[in-house]
């Protein structure tokens, strides 16, 4: 229960920011993951958090929410830069499609014409 007590006017909605959050964590596709953080001192409460290449990663300790392929293209999505053109719409397409001669990823712009309507 809250503190507050008060009642969620939406409690099953999900926002973006909690979804995301949930796929960036790798114990959802089935493994352990220990060690990420660790403490300076007994004396000292705060945590430090190790490197990554310091993690001990069982794989298959329990069985998996969310199935590898899933998480693995939701990893390669997240760090993708979606940005939102002159229309307010993000291309799916984008970063997805890399240019052949220097191996760059390609990016989409639309050039919307109704703010420069008055240059005519």
């Amino acid at each position: 229960m809250r503190k507050n007590k008060k009642e969620f006017t939406h409690p099953f909605s999900w926002s973006g920011y909690v979804v995301r959050s949930i796929l960036a964590k790798q114990e959802y596709c089935g493994d352990t993951v220990n060690f990420r953080t660790h403490k300076e001192s007994y004396k000292d409460k705060s945590s430090v958090k190790n490197p990554q290449e310091n993690w001990l990663i069982f794989n298959d300790t329990h069985e998996a929410i969310i199935d590898r392929e899933t998480w693995e293209l939701a990893q390669k999505l997240t760090k993708t830069p979606r940005r939102v053109d002159t229309t307010g719409v993000a291309n799916p397409l984008t970063g997805l499609i890399y240019f052949a001669d220097c191996g760059a990823k390609m990016y989409n712009h639309r050039f919307f014409r109704a703010y420069y309507a008055d240059d005519k």
